[in-house]
């Protein structure tokens, strides 16, 4: 029994030795072990088929897994046999007569245990089954690269561990029921070359722990049980694709989750569904960002406006539908008008209908609410009058406001089919001048008005048709008494 490492000092010294100048005959599985047949059982007909054991013991020996599996076969097979079935001594031997769940006696190795050793390069304290170590523990050993801490039961690992032993080039910790290898991360092996955590209680391996270890070139991970998810997504890919490291049997690991996956090969999983293209990504932003560009511009360009009157037209079904059953107003009329014309509105409309008929009116800048939101004072004069007036003039198309205003009376028109609406022009304004005014344009073909540029002539009856108007009630749209005598455009007489 003996490690390949030694193999030239067996086949140079031991075998020309022992075979032919004594004469033995020696059993050498690199020779004689059967090509097919399972390796332990191998070894274990080659150590029951011969008389005796030599074991080539060396560093690189205890090391070996399979010599360390070589010399228990031996114990058992033959020096067991011979000391107690034979010999009748008493043998204690820890897989049959360790007591189970009994605590080791010593947890921990004192802080200053290795005090003194700085020139020490390789350190074995596996098998001893501590529950943990001090963190200064390697104070005192800066030159160690070679670290055994197998089967131990650490559970966890403080990272300033290895804080002092930067040099470390191999560590082997496999057997000490790990949960994660996450103290790697802050541990600051830049050197290390090779890691064994075998058999260990993680089973997710993250992205950052691999990078901290730049300059890993061995990896064995045997035994341990893996999460087959979007969370090992990326160690995958990496074991197949990384050229730096070799992942020692890395085709034979297995999943233990989710149960549907127990026992799949963990290369076998298809992880494209983790990984996003990024590629993909920005193709779809971009698009969808000049969809809604482009949208938003045809918008803004063609249908800005009537969206605008679809959000007010909504405000006035909201408010129509909750005063619907309240008949009783406010005002007579709401008069809606541009700044630029509060001159004559002041000094004509209000004297006559207020001081003379005793038309109780509502002027935004006398009778709106301070403190109330715009629209919701607008809204709510429209429907706490019987009849809105709109004095229009050139100003008054132009103006943002006062097309609101002409908006929600649209809407209370259209909606209650009622003769709620006056409209009084202040000015001859061309018909061509009226075509961007949509709204305008449809309510002069459906609806009469008035003219106070005609009405130099003849101002009392002015007076006396927009009285009548404020009288109406409840006329349908349609029904109502008409205004003027002319027809057309405001501003374009019959006889022209």
């Amino acid at each position: 029994s003996y490690n390949a490492n030694d193999e030239r000092w067996v086949l140079g010294e031991l075998l020309p030795k022992l075979e032919d100048e004594q004469g033995w005959r020696l059993c050498l599985h690199h020779r004689d072990f059967q090509p097919g047949k399972p390796i332990m059982e191998n070894i274990t007909d080659a150590i029951y088929g011969s008389r005796k054991t030599i074991c080539v013991v060396s560093r690189d020996y205890l090391e070996s897994e399979w010599c360390s599996r070589e010399i228990q076969r031996w114990v058992l097979g033959e020096l067991l046999p011979k000391l107690e079935d034979e010999q009748g001594w008493r043998l204690c031997l820890h897989h049959r007569d360790f007591q189970p769940g009994q605590k080791s006696r010593y947890t921990s190795l004192p802080q200053n245990f290795l005090q003194g050793l700085t020139n020490l390069s390789r350190l074995n304290i596996g098998s001893s089954w501590f529950k943990s170590l001090h963190p200064h523990t390697f104070n005192y050993t800066p030159n160690l690269k070679v670290l055994y801490l197998r089967s131990n039961d650490f559970t966890d690992i403080p990272a300033s561990l290895f804080s002092p032993i930067q040099k470390l080039k191999s560590l082997y910790i496999s057997r000490t029921n790990l949960q994660s290898l996450d103290f790697l991360l802050y541990a600051n092996l830049t050197e290390l070359e090779l890691l064994e955590v075998r058999e260990n209680a993680f089973s997710v391996i993250r992205e950052p722990v691999m990078q901290s270890l730049p300059a890993l070139v061995y990896l064995d991970m045997q035994g341990n049980s893996f999460t087959c998810d979007c969370d090992n997504a990326w160690f995958l890919q990496w074991v197949i694709t990384n050229k730096q490291t070799q992942v020692y049997d890395a085709y034979h690991f297995e999943c233990n989750y989710p149960p549907n996956l127990k026992g799949t090969k963990l290369l076998d999983i298809d992880v494209r569904s983790c990984s996003v293209d990024l590629g993909f990504v920005c193709y779809i932003s971009t698009a969808c960002a000049v969809i809604v560009t482009l949208a938003v511009s045809f918008t803004h360009h063609f249908l800005q406006w009537h969206l605008v009157y679809a959000y007010y037209l909504l405000l006035a079904f909201l408010y129509n539908t909750k005063h619907r059953d309240k008949r009783a107003h406010q005002y007579d009329a709401f008069v809606s008008y541009n700044a630029n014309d509060e001159r004559w509105v002041l000094g004509e409309l209000l004297p006559k209908l207020e001081d003379e008929q005793g038309w109780r009116l509502c002027l935004h800048h006398r009778d709106f609410q301070p403190g109330k939101p715009i629209m919701e004072n607008i809204t709510d004069a429209i429907y706490g009058s019987r009849k809105t007036i709109c004095v229009v003039s050139r100003d008054y198309l132009e103006s943002e406001w006062c097309s609101r205003e002409i908006q929600v009376a649209s809407f209370r028109l259209f909606d209650e089919q009622k003769d709620v609406l006056i409209l009084v022009f202040l000015e001859d304004i061309p018909m061509q001048q009226l075509s961007p005014y949509y709204r305008m344009r449809r309510l002069l073909k459906k609806e009469t008005y008035l003219s106070w540029s005609r009405a130099n002539a003849h101002p009392d009856l002015f007076w006396e048709k927009l009285r009548q108007a404020l009288e109406t009630r409840e006329h349908p749209a349609g029904d109502h008494l008409r205004l003027t005598v002319e027809d057309g455009a405001p501003g374009v007489r019959p006889d022209q």
